[in-house]
């Protein structure tokens, strides 16, 4: 369906000219309306996107009325043919980067705290006996014993992830974007072989990081472990250790993100990658 600009205009000047000939005082609204009618944030700004004399209701939407009814609601438009260029491979390996950190690995590094959490040995004692474990001190005591493990694990993961996933990646698949121009379905169903690609070569990685996460993020989280201690003579001893081996509890929570990468909706994450050009 096309509008026509000029009609429009016509319109609006003689609404113009009939309000500031029969009422002087009201030419000001009436000039107002005109800008609002046909300016980019008015009405007709809303209708065509404010984009020239006889655009068509796909316009982007501007800021007026249908722009306010329909445009905040639809993600942005793509202008196709898409060009498979070295822009094109930045975004695509920055969200990629995004959805895996996001939808998957930040649960990891939560899910390795929580673990190593659950598998702490604490022995209490005191001078009136043995204190409970539900006590309040024996609790944060606890807690401090990961405090900090999730952030530790998280970037330990990513900077072995950046040297064995994605600067190796983004480097093999420049190749890939070669100035090519695509159409919507064949842009969808080059970002799908893209995913499935990284999927693929993360799948592959990540078991290795427990070998890579035994020296210093083990060091890390053993040192957590011994600085939460407390000892306080004649008040009370309170000991920690981890109870089960830190590699095995990392190659559990490893099991599971490998299966998470492999149950990834990579249509979906394509969908994420399109609203971003």
């Amino acid at each position: 369906m096309k509008f026509s600009l000029g009609s429009a205009f016509l319109m609006s000047a003689a609404l113009f000219c009939t309000a500031t000939y029969a009422h002087p005082a009201s030419a000001p609204v009436a000039r107002g309306l005109l800008d609002g009618v046909l300016g980019n944030s008015g009405l007709m700004g809303g209708v065509l996107g404010g984009t020239g004399d006889d655009v068509s209701a796909s316009g982007d939407g501007g800021n007026g009325l249908v722009g306010g009814l329909l445009g905040n609601s639809l993600h942005k438009r793509t202008n196709y043919p898409v060009a498979a260029s070295a822009q094109l491979a930045t975004q695509v390996m920055a969200t990629l980067k995004t959805r895996a950190h996001a939808d998957i690995l930040v649960k990891l590094s939560g899910s390795i705290s929580e673990q190593i959490k659950a598998n702490l040995n604490i022995k209490a004692t005191s001078p009136t006996g043995i204190i409970s474990i539900g006590n309040a001190r024996i609790t944060a005591v606890e807690n401090n014993s990961v405090r900090g493990i999730p952030a530790k694990a998280d970037a330990h993961i990513n900077a072995e992830l950046q040297a064995s996933v994605y600067s190796p990646f983004e480097g093999e698949i420049k190749s890939m974007f070669d100035g090519s121009l695509m159409n919507e379905v064949q842009l969808i169903a080059f970002l799908v072989k893209i995913e499935t690609m990284f999927i693929r070569r993360i799948t592959v990685e990540l078991p290795k990081l427990v070998t890579k996460l035994k020296g210093n993020f083990d060091a890390e989280v053993h040192a957590q472990i011994e600085s939460a201690q407390v000892h306080i003579p004649l008040v009370i001893d309170i000991s920690i250790s981890l109870a089960a081996d830190l590699s095995a509890i990392i190659k559990g929570c490893l099991d599971v993100s490998v299966q998470a990468f492999a149950n990834v909706d990579v249509n979906a994450w394509a969908q994420v990658i399109l609203k971003t050009l």
